[in-house]
C-alpha cells in the first residue's frame, strides 16, 4: 500500500469522527436547544424526522445514481455538506430555519456513511476487515464522547450557547475537509480503477433487486436498525420509570451498551476475517437480542447487573454495523455503491417509523412490550440471515436472480 492511501485513511477517520460526533448532538444539546427556541418534545422530534428525511431523499440518489460517483470525491463533498451545515446552524435565526438545515446534515451524513463503507473495500481489499471495524470505532468514539464534551461548551443561563456545539463539529469536519482535499487527489491517481467504475450505465439500478440477497440485506439491516433505534430512543425512560432507575444513574445504562459496541469494534477485526459476515451477524444478534430481553426483564435488579446486561448487548450488537456492509461487498463486489444505499434505505424508513410506532404503542401498553419486540426483531434478523445466506458465486448473483 502507498503512503498516500495509507494517510487517506486517516482523512477518512477524522471524517467518521465527524459523522459520530454529530450523530448524538440533537439529544446532547435538546434541553438548551428547547430553551432557547422555546419548542416543545414534539417540535424537538421533528429534527430526526427532518434528518432521516434528508437521509432517504439521498439514499435514493445513491442507489440510483452512485455507481457514477467517484466515490473519493463524493466523500469530500459530503463531509463539506455536514461540515458546513453545523456551521450553518451557529448562525440559525430560528427553529424553522434550523430545521431546514437539518436536511442537509441528513442529506450529508448518508452520502458519507453509504460512500465510505464501499469506498475502504475498493481501496485496501486485503485489509478490508481490519480498517471497517476502525472506521466504526472512531465513528463510535464520537457519539460517546459528544454527551460528555460538548455540554462543557454551554452555558444554560444562556440557552443560545448551544450552537458552539454544532460549530464544533463544524471545525472538526473542516480539518477532516482538508485532509480529503489534499490526499484525495493522490488516491485518485493510484486508485482510479477502484474508485471510479468503469461503464456504469451497463446495468440499471434497480436490477440489483432481481438477487433475492438484495431483498434479504434491506430485510436484515431493518431488523438491526429498529433494535438500535428502539434501545437509544427508549431505554433510558424505561429504565427510569419501570425500574426505578434515577435520572443519572439511567445514563449509566445507555453509555454501558454504547461501550460495549465500542469494545467490540476494536477487537472484531481479529475474527472478521476468519468467519462469514453472515454468520457473524447472525450470532451476535441472537445473542444480542437475548442479552437486551434479560435487562427488560430484569426490572428489579440492581443498576451494576442492568449496566452489564446492556452492556453484554451492546458488545454482540457493535459488529453488526460492520458485518452489513461487509455482506453487501461479499455478495455484490461490482456494486458497491448501489448495494451500500440499501442499508441507508433501512436506516431511514426505521428512523421515521420505529420511534414514533414505539411511543404510540408504549403509550397503550407501556414501554416493556414494544422494547421486548424490538429485541425479538434482532433476532429475528438471525432467523433471516442464517436462512437466506448462503455460500453462492458472488460474481453471478444479479445475474442468475438468486
Amino acid at each position: 500500500m502507498k503512503k498516500t492511501s495509507r494517510f487517506y485513511f486517516g482523512a477518512l477517520l477524522v471524517a467518521f469522527l465527524t459523522y459520530g460526533l454529530f450523530s448524538c448532538v440533537h439529544g446532547t444539546l435538546a434541553t438548551a436547544m428547547m430553551s432557547y427556541f422555546g419548542t416543545s418534545t414534539t417540535d424537538q422530534g421533528l429534527i430526526s424526522t427532518i434528518q432521516y428525511a434528508g437521509g432517504l431523499t439521498m439514499a435514493l440518489i445513491i442507489f440510483f445514481f452512485g455507481e457514477r460517483f467517484n466515490k473519493v470525491h463524493a466523500v469530500t463533498i459530503s463531509l463539506s455538506v455536514l461540515a458546513l451545515s453545523c456551521i450553518a446552524i451557529f448562525f440559525a435565526p430560528t427553529f424553522g430555519v434550523m430545521l431546514c438545515i437539518i436536511f442537509f446534515c441528513g442529506t450529508g451524513t448518508t452520502t458519507l456513511d453509504s460512500m465510505g463503507n464501499s469506498l475502504l473495500p475498493l481501496l485496501y481489499p486485503e485489509r478490508k476487515h481490519i480498517y471497517v471495524p476502525m472506521l466504526h470505532s472512531i465513528h463510535s468514539t464520537g457519539a460517546m464522547v459528544t454527551p460528555l464534551l460538548l455540554p462543557l461548551l454551554v452555558n444554560m443561563e444562556q440557552p443560545g450557547t448551544f450552537r458552539n456545539g454544532y460549530l464544533a463539529i463544524g471545525i472538526v469536519g473542516a480539518v477532516g475537509i482538508l485532509l480529503c482535499l489534499l490526499l484525495g487527489r493522490s488516491v485518485n491517481r493510484e486508485k482510479w480503477d477502484a474508485v471510479q467504475v468503469k461503464n456504469p450505465k451497463t446495468v440499471h439500478p434497480l436490477k440489483i433487486f432481481k438477487s433475492s440477497r438484495a431483498w434479504l440485506l434491506l430485510a436484515i439491516s431493518f431488523c438491526q436498525f429498529t433494535f438500535n433505534l428502539a434501545t437509544n430512543s427508549w431505554l433510558k425512560y424505561y429504565f427510569e420509570h419501570n425500574a426505578g432507575v434515577s435520572f443519572q444513574l439511567s445514563g449509566v445504562v445507555l453509555t454501558a451498551f454504547a461501550a460495549g459496541a465500542l469494545v467490540m469494534r476494536f477487537v472484531s477485526p481479529c475474527f472478521l476475517g476468519k468467519l462469514r459476515s453472515t454468520t457473524v451477524f447472525a450470532l451476535a444478534s441472537i445473542f444480542a437480542g437475548s442479552f437486551m430481553i434479560a435487562a427488560i426483564l430484569a426490572t428489579g435488579a440492581s443498576v451494576t447487573i442492568l449496566a452489564i446486561l446492556c452492556g453484554l448487548a451492546g458488545f454482540f450488537n457493535g459488529v453488526n454495523g460492520i458485518a452489513i456492509y461487509l455482506i453487501a461487498n461479499e455478495y455484490f463486489p461490482t456494486r458497491m455503491a448501489t448495494a451500500s444505499a440499501i442499508p441507508m434505505f433501512a436506516l431511514s424508513i426505521a428512523g421515521l417509523t420505529v420511534p414514533v410506532v414505539m411511543g404510540a404503542i408504549s403509550s397503550v401498553t407501556g414501554l416493556m412490550l414494544p422494547l421486548l419486540a424490538a429485541s425479538g426483531v434482532a433476532i429475528l434478523g438471525a432467523v433471516v440471515a442464517l436462512a437466506g445466506f448462503k455460500k453462492v458465486p458472488v460474481a453471478d448473483l444479479i445475474e442468475q436472480g438468486h
